[in-house]
């Protein structure tokens, strides 16, 4: 049976394990899959991973879990001997890091994971050169990277680098400096059925329109909090086919034309919208019109 290793009480997976600054190993919440001997050996495990930094040995101790699948690090430093050591999860295929510099020689590490499909960097200084470097990560499905507090120095030549991957997910939030120009190499064929691009504040509707309305595989978008955009590029939108779920709060220069493009998503379901008077420009009649038109829209107001 894999062990689990589990800090947030929600997501209990098999196979997970976290650790940040102060704590050490965990914080002691997780679950042990059954089985004889297991809750000793994790108990042994937890006490050995050093408080503080995590460096080479503590590592190597993680190396010694071969059914390793998700690990999240928070508020850590890693010196370069740790950060290499990450190569060597053989079976590490999540990676959930919080305010954990990427370095070149983590950025290398991870390159040479041999598993690695989903890699969330939150509170992080991202520029283009560090996503040129991720764009090595061959195998990657699943990118987040996210300010959290910090503003992204991530421009266009960045973005763009990262359409050399075969993602499914994109989520990029905090990077004042993206108009949209970079998200031309996703193309057409693009494989990215999730896409979120929050508080980018140059965001352009010409960038939308040319670029993200080309983006036909998408199931999930989150254009949030990018002041620049108003009906054109929502209007755009309508020709996503697959475009279940859409996310548009904080966008004060929508009004009732794009929000009746939306009507013509075939596939829509759910629809997130702010409504505070001086978040829009449609009315709430204009809202109603569009519920009618689509009864089985879920429609939710902040």
């Amino acid at each position: 049976m894999p062990r689990a290793f589990v800090l947030p009480p929600v997501d209990r997976l098999p196979g997970e394990f976290h650790a940040s600054a102060g704590v050490g190993a965990s914080s002691r919440s997780r679950t042990v899959a059954p089985g004889p001997g297991t809750l000793e050996d994790d108990e042994r495990l937890f006490g050995a991973i050093p408080r503080g930094p995590l460096d080479a040995a503590a590592v190597a101790l993680l190396g010694g879990l071969p059914e390793l699948q998700a690990l999240s690090l928070a508020d850590l430093h890693l010196d370069d001997d740790a950060a290499s050591g990450l190569a060597h999860l053989a079976s590490l295929e999540r990676l959930s890091l919080t305010r954990v510099a990427l370095t070149p020689a983590l950025v290398d590490a991870l390159a040479r994971a041999p598993a690695l499909t989903q890699l969330s960097a939150r509170g992080a200084a991202v520029d283009d050169a560090i996503a040129g470097a991720l764009a090595r990560l061959p195998g990657l499905r699943s990118l987040s990277l996210v300010g959290d507090g910090l503003a992204l120095e991530l421009g266009d030549p960045g973005l763009a680098a990262l359409g050399a991957l075969p993602l499914e997910h994109l989520e990029i939030q905090a990077a004042p400096k993206i108009t949209g120009v970079g998200l031309g190499p996703f193309g057409d064929a693009a494989r990215l059925t999730s896409l979120v691009l929050n508080v980018c504040a140059e965001l352009s509707e010409a960038a939308v329109i040319e670029h993200v309305a080309r983006l036909v595989r998408l199931i999930y978008l989150d254009l949030s909090f990018n002041p620049r955009l108003g009906d054109p590029a929502i209007a755009a939108l309508a020709g996503l086919p697959a475009l279940d779920g859409l996310m548009l709060r904080g966008l004060g220069r929508l009004g009732p034309t794009g929000l009746a493009a939306l009507a013509a998503l075939p596939s829509l379901r759910s629809l997130h919208l702010s409504t505070a008077k001086k978040m829009k420009r449609f009315k709430a009649s204009d809202l109603d019109a569009l519920a009618r038109a689509r009864p089985g829209l879920s429609i939710s107001r902040t």
